[in-house]
C-alpha cells in the first residue's frame, strides 16, 4: 500500500525490486505515518549503501 506520491518516488529511484542486496549499510532511516491499520504497522525503512 502506497501514496501516489510514495509510488512515484520509487519509481523514480529504484531500477529494481527483490530481496534486500549484499551491500555495506551507510545510513538507514525510518518513517511512521499517521494512519492506523488493524493489521499492519504504518512504517517505512530505507537504507542507503553500497554494493560489495
Amino acid at each position: 500500500m502506497t501514496t501516489p506520491t510514495g509510488a512515484a518516488i520509487i519509481k523514480t529511484l529504484v531500477s529494481r525490486y527483490g530481496e534486500i542486496p549484499n551491500m555495506k549499510v551507510n545510513k538507514i532511516g525510518y518513517g511512521a505515518g499517521t494512519k492506523t491499520f488493524p493489521t499492519h504497522p504504518n512504517v517505512l525503512r530505507i537504507m542507503l549503501g553500497e554494493g560489495n
